[in-house]
């Protein structure tokens, strides 16, 4: 019998390796740091504003100099809290990147391939700052370990989006069709590559 418990949290992983796919194909960087709040170690996205986001939270975190930037403002968490809503604004998710992997999985041929989302103003950061880190060698053992985990599965999700976008291309009788689909996949060889030539994290 499956147990309940390790299918949702298999499922939950397969959810956070397709939206960081999804971020790397928008031109994020995957860091080799992990999201701060207690018992999520979900590898931390960053933006092509600089602005770290956890995808399973799906929300921006503070850096380590953002944090202490406002400490010496005096700002302290006090004062973010007094100008921050409660709930960080999630990252854009455009119907038509959605409608987008849809098509490729269910196995017809895209209208059009999105461009990469980018946000019109960078969110206000939630009071979770990335300094509070895991306080046993344990914990930040499994973060490493996890990041790792993270990446192959992203790798394997990237793959199997570029092996759908390849058997569309092998149908299409359209040339501006077949041109987005072959920059579609050629973005996908560049995740892989980059992930690929990450090294690994060290215990």
């Amino acid at each position: 019998m499956v147990d309940p418990a390790a299918a949702a949290k298999g499922k939950k992983d397969d959810d956070n390796a397709s939206a960081i796919a999804e971020k790397l194909l928008q031109g994020w960087t995957m860091l080799a740091e992990y999201c701060p709040v207690e018992g999520c170690q979900t590898p931390l996205m960053r933006s092509r504003e600089g602005k770290r986001f956890c995808v399973a939270h799906d929300m921006f975190v503070m850096s380590p100099e953002e944090a202490a930037a406002m400490k010496r403002d005096g700002k302290g968490v006090a004062g973010i809290e007094a100008s921050s809503p409660t709930h960080a604004a999630p990252a854009p998710r455009p119907a038509e990147r959605i409608d987008f992997y849809r098509q490729l999985k269910d196995g017809s041929s895209p209208s059009t391939i999105p461009e990469p989302v980018v946000a019109d103003a960078a969110p206000t950061p939630p009071t979770t700052t990335t300094t509070a880190l895991p306080s046993t060698a344990t914990d930040a053992c499994d973060a490493r370990v996890n990041v790792d985990a993270v990446a192959r599965a992203t790798m394997d999700t990237v793959a199997r989006k570029m092996s759908d976008a390849r058997a569309l291309l092998a149908v299409s009788a359209s040339l501006s069709e077949s041109h987005e689909l072959l920059a579609f996949i050629e973005m996908c060889a560049s995740t892989i590559k980059t992930l690929r030539e990450t090294p690994p994290s060290r215990g």
